[in-house]
């Protein structure tokens, strides 16, 4: 069974933090590896899909 360790609210809230506001990934305190994953499902999840 997969573990869920945040919400999708706090991946985007993460995710913001790092590109709209300009803060560093490790001082959010995520992993590069883990920020990247996220950032390409949000985007994923935001294009319409054909």
């Amino acid at each position: 069974m997969k573990s869920v360790c945040c919400t999708d609210e706090i991946k985007t809230d993460t995710i913001k933090q790092i590109t709209e506001r300009g803060h560093g990934v490790l001082d959010v305190g995520v992993s590069d590896n883990s920020f990247y994953l996220w950032l390409k499902q949000n985007r994923e999840q935001a294009s319409p899909k054909s």
